[in-house]
């Protein structure tokens, strides 16, 4: 169990491998912390190579309030050469996100009455998660499309895509940002 605490007025992470993370902090009421956790973890899987020696999988994170986009990506995901990690809250994201120091984010703009935009914005202010390229994936209607892209890409966003998505075009997005060892 990882658990980091800090000033109420700042960061508060409790983290427990199969058991979820909790991370709370000064973000949630519109504050940016003064400074990054002490104690971090890094995202990357080490599984055998060919040879025997350990291989680290560039790690995804799925932010998405509904299971089944994560089920749905989730295979083709890993059989690209990427471990996939997911969350279903934007808190959890967050958590996971300056934790784990993924490759990559897939993040959604409506975590239920939560603001994907919002957990951008708080990825791009925090010194351990700014460099973390962010896709922004979202349903959103043709009418808020544009306003939607062009606020997502203005936030930080590498790349924007409307569901539905397939996991080809997915897959072709996470390559062009993060390589992986299959395609090495």
């Amino acid at each position: 169990m990882i658990e980091e605490s800090r000033t109420s007025s700042e960061t508060i992470i409790k983290s427990e491998r199969d058991a979820g993370t909790a991370y709370h902090n000064a973000m949630d009421k519109g504050l940016a912390p003064t400074s990054p956790p002490e104690q971090t973890t890094t995202a990357a899987m080490a599984t055998p190579s060919q040879d025997g020696r350990a291989s680290i999988l560039p790690t995804v994170l799925m932010v998405d309030d509904e299971s089944l986009m994560h089920l749905l990506y989730k295979q083709h995901v890993e059989k690209a050469g990427y471990q996939l990690l997911t969350a279903r809250s934007a808190q959890e994201g967050l958590g996971i996100a300056i934790l784990e120091k993924p490759s990559l984010i897939v993040l959604d703009i409506y975590l239920g009455s939560q603001d994907g935009l919002a957990v951008l914005r708080a990825l791009k202010v925090l010194p351990e998660t700014r460099a973390i390229p962010v896709i922004i994936f979202s349903g959103v209607s043709l009418r808020s499309h544009h306003a939607f892209h062009t606020e997502s890409l203005n936030a930080g966003a590498a790349a924007f895509l409307t569901k539905p998505i397939s996991p080809a075009q997915l897959l072709t997005e996470i390559k062009r940002l993060v390589s992986s060892p299959a395609a090495e």
